[in-house]
């Protein structure tokens, strides 16, 4: 029941963020802090599993996200001219770093830099996210660590955090130098993300329900699946709440 709560959540401010983010600017700082949390949290809890164990009465990987979600949320509402430029460099930095983590992750290369993985956190870590690391193959991900400067894993990591972080500060400074039409697009594109999670997600609950034609299930099964389908639900979305909100401005 937990997740088909926090599923209808996430679609929800999704929706909100992506069509309204600028009109209900304050409500949507704390809405994104919510999401963005979520993700933080499950990323937490990935890493640190093993090492958290029974905690919490064997509920952690439920409440550790929500606990950072609500927590994220309270300081971006409290907060929310400055939580822009925060969500923002977060948001930019944890698509571009994920990328990374997770090719460490599936690949179990140079995981002495990293704790050890248990199975089933290599799965939700690979099924988490931005989903940008599902654009890059392996291999890919792979020649551009073999690129970088450094011996050691751990070196090749503290750059792509130093770069990544840079290219967040970066984007959040030019949101906050542009204003309007910055926040109209960026509440868009991370309305946009969870509107995607939500959707895909969802595929996979509908393909619980028993009795569901056969062709319908086939679509289901290979739409949940499918990289490309959550990227065109991400892009499209993009787009539809981008040209909402930007239209507003002429009206």
């Amino acid at each position: 029941m937990t997740e088909y709560i926090l599923l209808a959540m996430t679609l929800s401010a999704g929706i909100l963020l992506c069509f309204y983010g600028y009109k209900m600017f304050r409500l949507s700082m704390a809405l994104a802090g919510f999401y963005v949390g979520t993700q933080l949290g499950n990323l937490l809890y990935g890493l640190f599993s093993e090492h958290i164990g029974d905690s919490f009465g064997g509920n952690a990987e439920k409440i550790i996200p929500i606990a950072v979600a609500v927590i994220l949320a309270l300081l971006s509402y409290a907060i929310y001219k400055r939580a822009l430029f925060f969500l923002t460099l977060f948001f930019t930095t944890f698509a571009i770093m994920k990328v990374f983590v997770v090719y460490l992750i599936k690949t179990e290369e140079n995981l002495d830099i990293l704790v050890k993985f248990s199975p089933e956190t290599v799965e939700k870590l690979k099924n988490s996210g931005t989903g940008a690391e599902k654009l890059l193959t392996d291999a890919e991900v792979g020649n551009i660590l073999t690129q970088i400067q450094g011996q050691a894993g751990w070196q090749k990591l503290l750059f792509i955090l130093i770069f990544s972080l840079a290219l967040g500060i970066l984007a959040g400074v030019l949101i906050m130098l542009i204003q309007e039409p910055a926040v109209k697009i960026a509440t868009s594109v991370i309305g946009a993300d969870a509107i995607r999670i939500a959707l895909v997600d969802g595929m996979g609950k509908l393909l619980l329900i028993k009795g569901l034609p056969s062709g319908i299930v086939k679509l289901l099964e290979q739409g949940k699946d499918n990289v490309w389908v959550a990227f065109f639900i991400w892009a499209v979305f993009i787009g539809l709440g981008s040209a909402v909100q930007l239209r507003e401005r002429d009206g």
